[in-house]
């Protein structure tokens, strides 16, 4: 949460796409800055052009290497490697 609080507060003008499968709504510290949405992992990566993964939910272990063809990944847990 921590680094992307620090990414949408470094650029307010790049709307961020967080996907968090065990969260209803935001957290208020990630709500109140304007440009992150919680969204769905569909919507993430269709809608992306840079992909950070920082947390290792078996959710995201689904997502085929295919399906980031094209985008700039960034992967903290060595999940697509």
């Amino acid at each position: 949460m921590e680094i992307v609080q620090r990414v949408a507060a470094a650029l307010p003008d790049v709307k961020i796409l967080a996907v968090e499968p065990h969260a209803a709504r935001l957290p208020s510290c990630l709500d109140e800055l304007g440009n992150v949405l919680l969204t769905s992992t569909e919507d993430a990566i269709g809608g992306a052009d840079v992909i950070a993964l920082l947390v290792d939910h078996s959710r995201f272990r689904a997502i085929r290497k295919t399906q980031l063809e094209g985008k700039v990944i960034h992967d903290t847990r060595g999940m697509w490697e």
